[in-house]
């Protein structure tokens, strides 16, 4: 009995990732998604006790008129960043297999290995989808330490390609896709995002210069996980040249609130009424929209992801 129930619910898994995998990603998202980001506020230091008083505000004062992606941006697996500015001198939280976890001392609920599931649950229970944002690559720290890569005997120097960096940013080394190994490193990202019940995934350094073979092999993780993770690319506009390949390979290519000018690249956001590609609004809407005495004004149909508090309208 034992026996057939663990070969039934098998079958059902499999049955469920197929189904998810044969879906059109682009389905996921078929408007622009709408919401806040922590970095324009908060920078790198939003704990996890702010994080919950600004889903609150978001609550009340933005998710009435469709406002309801919460993101945590940069270096949310590091307790002792402060400010805007990253330091790779800092040591992360990560966990065996060279992937980030949370920082325990900012989200104390992430303790004892749930990670950020306790929070993309609490968001969830208010209606509100949840996302974090990403570096591309793999973790100097893991190269250094050499950690190994989930379900395969590689391990990080084997993957890693030490020539490319970002040049804004210490924190990283891009994964080589021609690597053994490498595929899997992104599919163990994935599926331990999965876990935690996310459902936006911000990843930078990617679009600018544009990485193409990260960028697929970050779509087929995402297609491997079980669960319809939008991803965004960051920074800024996808190239014009790129365009046809961003929008065959992610939900959000290039820059969410890039406008229609020459040169400039449209998001690839199905249309709700129509199978072409939707464009966003042509102008980006930098100023809070909420504080403790409600919305100035209704915001834009853009997808801009960053707001200051929404608990001190700063």
């Amino acid at each position: 009995m034992k026996a057939t129930l663990k070969t039934l619910m098998l079958a059902c898994a499999m049955i469920a990732g197929a189904a998810l995998s044969a879906a059109d990603f682009h389905d996921w998202a078929p408007t622009p998604p709408m919401g806040w980001n922590s970095f324009d506020c908060f920078g790198l230091s939003l704990t996890e006790a702010q994080a919950k008083e600004q889903a609150e505000a978001m609550v009340k004062h933005l998710k009435p008129f469709g406002w309801n992606v919460f993101v945590i941006d940069h270096q949310w697996y590091n307790d002792n960043q402060k400010g805007f500015q990253s330091d790779a001198r800092h040591q992360f939280s990560m966990d065996e297999y060279g992937r980030f976890i949370p920082g325990p001392e900012r989200f104390p609920s992430s303790k004892d290995g749930k990670g950020l599931k306790p929070l993309a649950d609490y968001m969830h229970e208010r209606g509100l989808k949840f996302g974090v944002h990403l570096m591309r690559g793999i973790p100097r720290q893991a190269v250094r330490e050499n950690t190994k890569v989930k379900g395969t005997n590689y391990r990080a120097q084997d993957i890693a390609n030490t020539r490319s960096t970002c040049p804004w940013n210490q924190d990283m080394y891009g994964v080589d896709m021609s690597k053994p190994g490498a595929q899997e490193y992104y599919d163990s990202l994935f599926e331990q995002f999965a876990e935690w019940g996310l459902d936006f995934i911000k990843i930078d350094d990617l679009s600018r210069p544009y990485a193409t073979a990260e960028i697929e092999g970050i779509r087929k993780a995402i297609d491997k996980c079980g669960r319809p993770i939008i991803l965004s690319l960051s920074p800024g506009d996808t190239p014009i040249q790129n365009g046809k390949h961003g929008c065959s390979a992610v939900c959000t290519a290039g820059n969410p609130t890039a406008s229609r000018a020459p040169g400039r690249t449209p998001t690839c956001f199905r249309s709700a009424s129509s199978s072409s590609t939707a464009r966003p609004t042509s102008r980006r809407t930098n100023s809070a929209c909420a504080s403790r005495s409600g919305p100035s004004r209704v915001p834009r149909s853009s997808s801009a992801l960053t707001w200051p508090s929404l608990t001190t309208g700063r």
